[in-house]
């Protein structure tokens, strides 16, 4: 599994968009998810307003799905703010060695990223978000490697994580 993570805006699921691609053209069996995507609905309980269960209990769902379909890889795009966390992966991807690549950018980068896609009502709530979550995981350690995704190109940084996870 290769775990592609960092805070609002700074590329996740580009980057795994474009690996993707890339395994596709490569003919890499894979399976790819967004975690954020998979766990939003609501109502959230109380106790889990990030809806970590449901992500959970999807992503299992769907690595069977995958792995009956001939996909050996997954790749993933969330947020990781406690490499703890990694020991629910391995529940829903049993077998699974996880590799955790951290995307980095300046946050000038990301408010600019956040301001061509988001509504305007909703950039302040955004931007708060990966002030938050730069400065969280800058010193968590959660990830295996980092990457800077600012000048080179998306192709190029999606290489580079799939290297780092020894795919390519």
């Amino acid at each position: 599994m290769l775990y592609v993570t960092g805070p609002v805006a700074v590329g996740k699921s580009s980057v795994i968009r474009e690996a993707g691609r890339l395994l596709r053209d490569r003919d890499v069996s894979y399976g790819l998810v967004d975690l954020e995507w998979i766990g939003d609905s609501w109502p959230r309980p109380p106790d889990d307003p990030w809806n970590g269960r449901v992500v959970f209990h999807n992503l299992r769902a769907m690595w069977d799905t995958f792995a009956r379909s001939g996909a050996e890889r997954l790749l993933c795009a969330g947020v990781l703010e406690d490499r703890s966390h990694l020991s629910w992966f391995a529940d829903a991807v049993p077998g699974a060695r996880v590799t955790v690549v951290r995307l980095r950018a300046p946050l000038a980068v990301i408010e600019e990223r956040l301001r061509r896609r988001e509504p305007d009502t909703a950039v302040d709530w955004y931007l708060d978000m990966a002030r938050a979550l730069a400065g969280t995981l800058e010193v968590a350690n959660v990830e295996d490697h980092v990457l800077d995704n600012v000048d080179g190109s998306l192709t190029e940084v999606a290489a580079r994580a799939l290297h780092l996870a020894g795919w390519i």
